[in-house]
């Protein structure tokens, strides 16, 4: 899992700091993946956390870049999608997850282009990124292993997202 995450081996403790860490910070956005079949269609009270029915996230990390041409000050979002259980893996939990989530990332972050490294091995992802949602490939780490897609947020994209939300 830490593999195709690319995420670092964490205590307990690590783990509820980068979360406190997350909640304060503008640029990172997070969103819980939730099976509604596990949670009998009720979710708890807002601020009141559980794991129970939480399948995985989307994690958003804005920044800014200068656009070489242009000028112009551009907003990137890179994308990290976790679903941990293998069992929930393409049951299309990600798919709905990330239509919602780049559309309002679009929406109230004013984002200009969204990135994606994806584990070289991971190819499920990879096949969704470039073929459902058009991202291209800009780069490949063998050092990494993995490969860095990119989507320039466009109006057909915000409109291919709205056919898909509805």
């Amino acid at each position: 899992m830490r593999e195709l995450t690319a995420t670092p081996e964490m205590s307990l403790e690590e783990a509820y700091q980068l979360q406190e860490q997350w909640a304060k910070d503008a640029n990172k956005v997070v969103y819980i993946i939730l099976d509604k079949s596990l949670v009998g269609g009720v979710l708890e009270e807002k601020g009141k956390g559980s794991s129970l029915g939480m399948v995985g996230d989307v994690d958003f990390f804005i920044s800014e870049e200068e656009d070489e041409e242009t000028k112009k000050t551009k907003i990137i979002a890179e994308i990290n999608v976790m679903i941990a259980d293998p069992q929930n893996r393409s049951k299309g939990f990600a798919r709905e997850a990330l239509f919602l989530s780049l559309d309002h990332i679009i929406k109230h972050k004013a984002v200009d282009t969204f990135v994606a490294k994806i584990a070289d091995t991971n190819l499920p992802s990879i096949q969704f990124f470039t073929k459902t949602l058009g991202f291209q490939e800009i780069s490949r780490s063998a050092a990494f292993g993995e490969i860095t897609y990119t989507l320039p947020v466009t109006t057909s994209l915000q409109e291919k997202l709205a056919s898909l939300l509805l």
